[in-house]
């Protein structure tokens, strides 16, 4: 199903969560809230259905593909796994990932199983490499970029680097993305990630919902 189809379902759920959302006389603010909100998740849940998901990512150390098929997981999207062609264990690979992703090199890697093209949301994951999106994240972006209708980022980190690597993927794609995710190791060690990745994911359904012409269910009624 491609974008086009996914505007009917949305527009027609609209009525209905404009209708849900207005204030019922005697509730309390606090009950609208709670009311709108289970009427957010609802029409969720229904874009999940129509719009197709790809997530795309790379991991060296597994942290960006425990995220990524949590992501996938939680939209129900398919996956793609990018596959360095080049060995990159131990520290001479660590020590090659980090000097691709300075000099913004762009080494072969295996073929992608899926085409971008036929999906409607493009999520593309990276491990931060020297404040960097990882080399073979950039490779595949210098094939696929024209082909990505619309894009989310994820990146997994040590600490920091999150900020310019979105830069730069945004740059390389040549569009703006749905929405960011950022995660540490840390986060992702302790489980912490999961409840963010739920926000995410929320936040991308809201976002295809305001492209399929929904922008007024929260916008434009005062709760």
């Amino acid at each position: 199903m491609t974008h086009a189809q996914t505007q009917l379902p949305a527009r027609l759920i609209a009525i209905g969560v404009l209708t849900i959302l207005k204030r019922g006389r005697g509730e309390s603010l606090q009950d609208c809230h709670a009311r709108a909100a289970k009427a957010m998740r609802q029409l969720s849940l229904i874009v999940s259905k129509t719009m197709k998901i790809l997530v795309v990512y790379y991991s060296r150390s597994g942290y960006t593909a425990r995220v990524a098929s949590a992501l996938a997981a939680q939209c129900k999207g398919q996956i793609e796994q990018l596959r360095s062609v080049d060995l990159r264990e131990g520290w001479r690979g660590y020590m090659r990932s980090a000097m691709e992703a300075i000099t913004k090199a762009a080494p072969p890697i295996r073929l992608p199983q899926h085409k971008p093209e036929l999906f409607d949301l493009v999520i593309i994951g990276t491990p931060v490499w020297a404040q960097n999106m990882a080399s073979p994240v950039r490779s595949y972006l210098a094939t696929h970029a024209a082909r990505l209708s619309r894009v989310a980022f994820f990146c997994t980190m040590g600490g920091t680097g999150d900020a310019r690597t979105f830069r730069e993927l945004a740059r390389v794609c040549g569009r703006s993305p749905q929405g960011n995710l950022a995660l540490t190791d840390a986060e992702i060690d302790a489980g912490r990630h999961h409840g963010k990745i739920d926000q995410f994911v929320h936040a991308l359904h809201a976002a295809e919902s305001r492209t399929n012409g929904v922008t007024g269910v929260l916008t434009n009624e005062r709760i």
